[in-house]
């Protein structure tokens, strides 16, 4: 199952000035996201104003949106619906128009208490276009569903054959974090990186001791004893372990300079903001050090 890299772009709904919905601009709203480099559009969600339209009208934004899609531009379908059966037929129709994927977000009537209710919903819609990857939308303000994302991965795994992921639209960065690391080699790989001998002290294996114990698999992490520097960690994630795309989990003050450096070697990153240190000392030391350490990145980028 092909994994989305780049960003997917939740698009409104043209609507004429007495509701209707209007399809002339869709095209030029095509061109121009794929223009600006998105890879494609999850149509029909909330942005979208889905829960507001017909089966009918969703249907042409379908066809619509999919009949003038650039080349290689994604078209996701959200198909969720209050009636499980209209889900099931908008997501026969979105398989049959060539779609590149369908999703759906708990109905907000009626309410799903459970993570087993949710699993058989998403079975019944996923099992009704089984050649398109299927999204779950977890989106619990609008519907109430707050269920735990984790749970809900574990209990689809070889249940669901096309779960692809979940559109995740929510606050805990802590449970999308644990998401993304589910599972030991389902998903991704953790490098962690540091100094391997500074002053007697190993930064990679002292982190990989404190991920193991969070709970977080020995397997998917890649021990990196070469990062004695950011632009370090940086050039080597792209060049030695291949990496094009990551997430980048440190303090802001941090990331704000390796997302600088990242985007200097043509590496496609976004940062993860961990707490800062909970002692004074250490949160002065640390700030004050990065002010110099962000002239050397300067310095570093100019020289290269």
């Amino acid at each position: 199952m092909e994994k989305i890299i780049g960003l997917i772009d939740a698009p409104f709904t043209p609507m004429h000035e007495n509701g209707d919905i209007n399809l002339a601009p869709i095209e030029a709203y095509a061109k121009m996201l794929h223009k600006n480099g998105l890879k494609g559009v999850f149509i029909n969600g909330s942005s979208g104003e889905g829960y507001m339209l017909t089966t009918e009208e969703r249907k042409q934004l379908a066809e619509r949106w999919i009949s003038v899609a650039p080349e290689g531009f994604k078209v996701i379908v959200h198909v969720g619906s209050c009636c499980l059966r209209e889900s099931q037929e908008l997501a026969r129709h979105a398989q049959a128009l060539g779609a590149w994927g369908i999703g759906s977000m708990a109905p907000p009537f009626p309410h799903i208490g459970r993570v087993e209710e949710l699993v058989k919903y998403c079975e019944a819609i996923a099992s009704a276009a089984p050649e398109l990857p299927f999204y779950y939308y977890h989106i619990p303000a609008f519907n109430g569903a707050y269920l735990p994302m984790l749970d809900l991965l574990k209990a689809v795994d070889g249940r669901i054959p096309n779960f692809a992921g979940i559109k995740y639209t929510f606050e805990s960065l802590y449970e999308y974090n644990q998401c993304r690391l589910y599972k030991a080699g389902k998903y991704d790989k953790l490098i962690v990186s540091g100094a391997g001998d500074k002053e007697g002290y190993n930064e990679p294996l002292s982190m990989r001791a404190d991920l193991i114990e969070q709970g977080i698999p020995d397997s998917i992490m890649i021990l990196d004893e070469k990062g004695d520097r950011t632009i370090l960690s940086i050039e080597r994630a792209k060049k030695t372990f291949g990496v094009d795309s990551c997430i980048i989990i440190s303090q802001l003050f941090h990331n704000n300079r390796a997302i600088y450096q990242a985007e200097h070697v043509g590496l496609d990153a976004i940062g993860y903001n961990a707490p800062d240190s909970p002692f004074l000392y250490w949160r002065v030391k640390n700030h004050l050090r990065e002010y110099l350490a962000r002239v050397k990145a300067v310095i570093d980028v100019e020289r290269d």
